[in-house]
């Protein structure tokens, strides 16, 4: 029975189905989120990137200062965080590398913004750690930026998970549900894993939440695939949906 299920060209074309779909379908969210949003809230999807990288580094230089005693110098500059706390020196979404300022015993990075100079407005101003926490000072502006973020995600998730969850129930698991649910199970595994692995060093429990959300669906992938009586992947599967929906709503409480 499983041979007769991995010939189906249905299973294929649905395994295929479920991985593209789980890429495009939430690129399509945030895109209109960040069409109708950004300009408003953010300046888009790009500032809000250089936001997380600047802050990302802030914590870095937390880290880095913690293990040697002081943040590195002006000419170290930020490649002295490689490889301990960064896999690599982060270049800003519009392609310049950040500015890293030391005052004293303090430092931090930034960026010029859209035109790579000083000063500015709109998606070319300078972008810094004080401008970050101004921004998120609005707690009417940060509140719906959560809500977009998560709205997106759960969004994502329950199109491409639920519907052949649904199908895969009842109407007595159709080879192109099993490829569409083991595609997108698969893809969701190796994203979580991914930055799972990437933040679990210096990351705290939600890291370790993460990493396990991707080998849940790891393991949903392969029992839908194989078929294994002991490991039921639609149950597992759906573990792991839970899983995540509680992962995005601490993320956006701790917000």
């Amino acid at each position: 029975m499983a041979k007769a299920v991995f010939r189906s060209r249905a299973l294929w074309v649905g395994f295929a189905v479920g991985l593209l779909g789980t890429i495009a379908l939430p690129l399509a969210v945030a895109f209109t989120i960040d069409l109708v949003n950004g300009p408003n809230l953010d300046g888009g999807m790009r500032h809000t990137k250089a936001a997380a990288d600047i802050l990302g580094i802030e914590e870095a230089l937390a880290l880095y200062a913690k293990d040697h005693g002081d943040v590195p110098s002006s000419e170290e500059g930020i490649a002295a965080l490689v490889p301990e706390q960064l896999f690599k020196v982060p270049i800003d979404p519009w392609g310049q590398p950040y500015i890293y300022v030391r005052e004293g015993k303090n430092a931090w990075a930034m960026s010029y913004g859209s035109d790579g100079k000083p000063g500015g407005q709109g998606s070319a101003a300078d972008i810094t750690p004080e401008s970050i926490r101004s921004e998120r000072s609005s707690k009417d502006r940060e509140r719906w930026l959560s809500i977009s973020d998560t709205a997106a995600t759960a969004l994502f998730l329950s199109s491409a998970l639920l519907l052949p969850i649904i199908a895969y129930r009842t109407a007595k698991r159709p080879p192109w549900a099993v490829g569409v649910l083991a595609g997108a199970a698969s893809l969701i595994a190796t994203l979580a894993l991914s930055l799972g692995c990437d933040t679990v060093l210096h990351g705290g429990m939600r890291a370790w939440w993460l990493f396990g959300i991707g080998l849940l669906f790891a393991g949903g992938a392969v029992g839908v695939l194989l078929r294994i009586r002991f490991l039921d992947g639609i149950v597992i599967t759906e573990i792991g949906l839970l899983a995540a929906g509680l992962w995005m709503l601490s993320g956006m409480i701790v917000r």
